[in-house]
């Protein structure tokens, strides 16, 4: 998305290394806390910051479901990966993985963020507008936004 970015403001915007690729990033913070940061998935497995971690969940009847109040939904969503996607949507970029997730997770919150298909979705659903993208405060164009 960054190199998008940098791609359509001819660099006006940055240059491609001003935003690291989530396996640098994850190493720059927590280095040594990492046994293996030769792959993406090495640096969450094989991270010590995040033993322990685990997907919130609550007890129903007849097992344990993810817990869609907890703040990993409730609060993340809105505002962190709703700004990724927003950002997408500026420079038309398709974010298959992201929709997904939306889809997925937005029923169970009873939230509408994003509308259409995996791939070809938007940040226009009715609640997209109370995320911290920035479609929500009025941004339509990556010009504007960069304005």
């Amino acid at each position: 998305m960054w190199a998008e970015i940098v791609k359509r403001t001819g660099g006006a915007a940055g240059k491609d290394s001003d935003v690291k690729q989530l396996k640098e990033y994850i190493f720059q913070c927590y280095g040594k806390a990492i046994a293996d940061p030769s792959t993406t998935k090495g640096v969450f497995a094989t991270n010590d910051g995040y033993k322990g971690f685990k997907c919130p969940m609550k007890e129903v009847e007849g097992g344990w479901v993810p817990d869609f109040n907890n703040r990993y939904f409730s609060e993340d969503f809105p505002d962190s990966f709703a700004i990724y996607k927003g950002l997408a949507d500026l420079v038309d970029l398709p974010t298959p993985t992201i929709d997904r997730c939306f889809l997925w997770a937005q029923p169970y919150m009873e939230k509408e963020y994003i509308t259409g298909e995996a791939g070809k979705a938007k940040l226009d659903g009715k609640d997209a507008m109370s995320t911290k993208a920035p479609q929500a405060f009025g941004y339509t164009t990556l010009e504007m936004f960069l304005g």
